[in-house]
């Protein structure tokens, strides 16, 4: 029998209350939702399932910091959306939703990679619809002059062709200033290994030579993102695109944290089956020290965890 242990919404909700508002504050509800990636993907069993860990702490920027549906709700017209190209993103996603209160305790543990979620491409849809699903969104909420920005996650590998170049020019031209384009780019993941800094750089010429209002940051740089956003707000004639670097040093020394083999020297491709169970226990244990030491560095209560449903091993 194998008990596995996560972070009830409660707990994560009260965290996110009590730490003083920050990069600390997104790093430590970026460790916390990797936490619980991995508690659902070990309940699951899902022993070939490859989750996205990356952009953890752009994913908690955006849910705690930066979009609206915290104070509004997801189900308000008028709330910000988030849509994302790449249906690996349903895992961390999940565990964002429950965090936010938005999942419950039964579907995240056991639904896990299944069925729709909303705002990830699940289904594994050409980017080509995928875009136009995120397009449509912002110009939709334009013409009904409702509140809220769409931010769309997509990858850097998304762009290497020379398509959607006529919806990217049309989004200028419809002055779709809601719609907001995070293009991620970590050279550490397979798909993103050709796109070297000289094809990021003409993927911004092109949005530049289109029009759009364009920013950078690397994904852990908490002042740069605030900043990016700061800069988009007052940007009311144009959509906008923040291309979104991952750190090598930092993807090994924190990113990844759990796709480390024992040796801690080794970077395991996310893409490759999950590690054996002793090993995702492990690096759960690591995570849950940091997390404590982080919280206890900002005089917080230490998070309480619960105890998932028991798994019976055969």
């Amino acid at each position: 029998m194998i008990e596995i242990e996560f972070v009830p919404s409660d707990e994560i909700q009260r965290v996110a209350l009590d730490l003083p508002e920050g990069g600390g504050r997104i790093a430590l509800l970026a460790d916390i939702t990797r936490f619980n990636t991995l508690a659902m993907i070990r309940h699951a069993g899902l022993e070939k399932m490859s989750p996205d860990f990356g952009f953890f702490n752009l994913l908690s920027f955006l849910f705690y910091s930066e979009m609206n549906t915290l104070y509004v709700g997801m189900n308000n017209p008028e709330s910000d959306v988030y849509l994302a190209s790449k249906a690996r993103l349903t895992s961390s996603y999940y565990a964002i939703l429950y965090g936010l209160g938005e999942l419950t305790e039964e579907r995240f543990l056991s639904k896990l990679g299944t069925g729709d979620t909303p705002g990830v491409n699940s289904r594994d849809d050409s980017f080509r619809i995928s875009c136009t699903k995120a397009f449509e969104m912002a110009l939709t909420k334009l013409e009904q002059n409702r509140a809220g920005s769409v931010f769309f996650m997509t990858s850097a590998s998304d762009w290497k062709e020379n398509q959607n170049v006529t919806m990217l020019a049309a989004a200028v031209l419809q002055k779709l200033s809601n719609l907001i384009l995070l293009l991620c780019h970590d050279s550490t993941k397979d798909e993103d290994r050709g796109t070297d800094s000289a094809s990021i750089e003409k993927l911004s010429e092109k949005f530049g030579a289109l029009g759009w209002y364009m920013a950078r940051c690397d994904e852990h740089a908490y002042s740069a993102m605030r900043n990016a956003f700061f800069e988009f707000r007052a940007v009311a004639d144009r959509p906008k695109v923040l291309f979104v670097n991952a750190i090598q040093e930092h993807t090994a020394a924190s990113r990844y944290p759990l796709m480390l083999d024992g040796t801690a020297q080794r970077l395991i491709s996310p893409y490759q089956p999950a590690l054996d169970d002793n090993s995702n226990q492990q690096s759960h244990m690591d995570l849950l020290v940091r997390i404590q030491a982080r919280l206890a560095d900002d005089s917080v209560e230490p998070i309480r965890l619960k105890l998932a449903p028991p798994i019976e091993v055969s």
